[in-house]
């Protein structure tokens, strides 16, 4: 984390000021699929996901 103390909030866009409006749609839907790094080069999680974040709870 690098030492940042800051916090991530989730702001309806009514919200926000008008200068931080884009002209442009920036939104995107991504799918993601880890299955070919996994097989070729033989990649596995190095620490199971409720480990890795049990130590933010």
């Amino acid at each position: 984390m690098a030492g940042w103390t800051g916090e991530v909030v989730i702001a309806s866009p009514s919200l926000m000021s008008d200068s931080w409006s884009l002209p442009y749609n920036l939104e995107q839907h991504w799918v993601v699929d880890s299955t070919r790094i996994r097989q070729e080069l033989g990649y596995g999680e190095p620490v199971l996901l409720a480990e890795a974040l049990s130590a933010y709870h």
